[in-house]
């Protein structure tokens, strides 16, 4: 990998004392071994000598009385690295709070929102949804976990839905838009102008040649680069990355400058 600023956008963390429970939860519901400790320490030991120097940190909520907690744990981490680490917080559909806790997490400075739809059940198109969508505007960007070939809540079909009906409103579909849904991603969403998407879990699972098709379809200015820690470690996804034939142009934006440009938008 050629030396360069590295921005990785997409990363779970953990309190220390469930860490274990919960990387052990997500492996098993993927059937995927998971690479790393999903702490913020062993984040930072694994980012060593790698060129990343900032990280998006993010969990979610999968009962309503855990976004408040969670939100407060994201935000002391972001407190204790600031110069690292850029925090998403988290809303749920059930949640009755939500316009408090939304100002609540642009005053503690968390920079966005973090969502799964299949792990907090809901579809991404569902109408409580969309009265956050609503309520959220253009005042954060709305990072969702897209694609499941098991259940449809997270859909390319109904990401690009929500994107169409909310236009003021910066979506990221994680994973090239669709995990295991790839082809969906490139027909129904790949190139919405207001959807970015991010690499990570796909670029290591699919051929270069289709990673390349939907960069190119989707526009490489709207694509970051994500490692999905602690599914992925960050050396490994680097490499999946450095295999594509990008040219220097399309590396720069995508390790570095189009998540650098978008979080300047919400400082």
């Amino acid at each position: 990998m050629k030396a360069m600023k590295i921005f990785d956008f997409h990363n779970h963390i953990f309190p220390q004392k469930i860490a274990d429970k919960a990387v052990d939860n997500i492996g098993g519901y993927y059937d995927i071994k998971m690479q790393c400790k999903g702490t913020a320490d062993d984040l930072l030991k694994d980012i060593e000598g790698t060129g990343i120097c900032k990280c998006v940190i993010h969990s979610t909520a999968t009962k309503v009385e855990q976004v408040e907690v969670i939100n407060s744990f994201v935000a002391g981490v972001v407190d204790e690295y600031p110069d690292i680490m850029y925090g998403f917080g988290t809303l749920h559909p059930d949640f009755e709070q939500n316009g408090q806790e939304l100002e609540r997490i642009q005053k503690i400075g968390l920079r966005g929102l973090k969502f799964h739809p299949d792990f907090q059940l809901f579809n991404i198109d569902d109408p409580k949804m969309f009265e956050i969508y609503d309520m959220v505007g253009d005042k954060l960007p709305i990072l969702l976990h897209t694609g499941d070939e098991n259940f449809d809540r997270s859909s390319p079909t109904r990401m690009a839905h929500a994107a169409r009906e909310f236009k003021n409103v910066i979506f990221i579909a994680a994973h090239l838009g669709g995990y295991q849904r790839w082809d969906e991603s490139l027909e129904v969403l790949a190139g919405m102008e207001n959807v970015y998407f991010d690499t990570c879990s796909s670029v290591r699972f699919i051929p270069p040649e289709k990673s390349m098709e939907l960069i190119h379809k989707h526009g490489v200015e709207r694509v970051l680069f994500g490692t999905d820690y602690p599914m992925a470690g960050h050396r490994d996804e680097l490499t999946y990355i450095d295999k594509l034939p990008l040219t220097v142009y399309e590396k720069e934006r995508i390790l570095w400058d189009n998540a650098a440009a978008l979080m300047a938008k919400f400082e």
